[in-house]
């Protein structure tokens, strides 16, 4: 539907773990990533506006500056803070972004401070060096070297076939102290109990896995991790585009400004803050650490 191509995939929704699934994975599937899909291309952004960022930002970290206390009043605390806040990283810490793209997310880590950065992604048409600590790699993951403090998979899991494959190779990159956040769709939610085939994150068929909460556990300890923390942070999106996808609406034609009234989006968004506090948004970020050693003994 995000497109109008207006064709139909089957999916298998497992009665034992809730993961739904695509039962055959399309043969040509770069047909369905369009360029207008994702951006690969850099982002620019006023000089004025990235320092105006970082203010808000490095306030936010802790790192006091009147002018970012004001910002952070008016604006909130910065997404990428707030993925990383309670992880005591350093601005020396590693960090590996998989699927980074051109470095959006990474970029927003460096006007931050941070130095040391790494992104893969093998879809880029050539390598990007930033500067000779932050680099992007066009390149598989299991042809990165080397260990992270911190690695970040933001909605890419979910396109992904061989995912346990991935996050063992995740799991030989982190340190052994270190987190991997993964932010995915989350099935049996809210938005997928009201919607079903119009849930705008089932994005058939790129989504090849829309994980439960227990599906995702279970992967999860299955590659040797445990899962330390779930925060859900869904958006009026659920909402906007479902509604769009029930009046046969795709995505790509979809204006919410002239879909909903201004009433109806501050209603939505309402909604969406109310079912992440009640664990019931449709997506969440996780936080993974190695199980310790102990544990392992213990499980076995």
């Amino acid at each position: 539907m995000m497109f109008g191509l207006n064709e139909s995939f089957e999916y298998f929704l497992c009665e034992n773990c809730g993961c739904l699934q695509i039962i055959s994975i399309p043969h040509n599937l770069n047909r369905y990533y369009p360029k207008e899909y994702y951006s690969l291309s850099d982002v620019k952004r006023s000089p004025l506006k990235s320092y105006l960022k970082r203010q808000r930002g490095r306030y936010s970290l802790g790192l006091s500056n009147m002018g970012g206390k004001l910002l952070k009043a008016i604006w909130g605390v910065p997404d990428i803070v707030s993925w990383i806040k309670v992880l005591n990283l350093s601005l020396d810490s590693k960090i590996l972004d998989i699927g980074s793209g051109s470095g959006i997310h990474l970029k927003e880590f460096n006007n931050l401070g941070f130095e040391n950065l790494t992104g893969v992604d093998p879809f880029l048409e050539t390598d990007i060096e930033y500067s000779d600590t932050f680099r992007i790699y066009k390149n598989e993951l299991s042809e990165i070297s080397g260990s992270f403090d911190f690695i970040m998979m933001n909605h890419v899991l979910e396109h992904i076939p061989n995912q346990f494959s991935v996050l063992d190779e995740v799991f030989r990159l982190i340190d052994h102290d270190g987190t991997v956040m993964i932010r995915i769709p989350i099935t049996g939610t809210h938005a997928w109990n009201t919607y079903q085939t119009n849930w705008v994150q089932l994005d058939a068929p790129r989504h090849l896995y829309l994980h439960s909460i227990n599906s995702f556990k279970i992967l999860c300890e299955k590659v040797g991790f445990e899962i330390t923390d779930i925060v859900f942070d869904s958006t009026e999106f659920q909402f906007v585009g479902s509604e769009g996808y029930k009046n046969n609406i795709p995505l790509v034609s979809q204006n919410q400004e002239d879909n909903f009234s201004s009433t109806q989006l501050e209603n939505f968004k309402r909604k969406a803050r109310l079912l992440n506090e009640s664990n019931d948004g449709d997506q969440a970020r996780f936080y993974l650490k190695k199980i310790s050693p102990e544990r392992i003994q213990i499980e076995i």
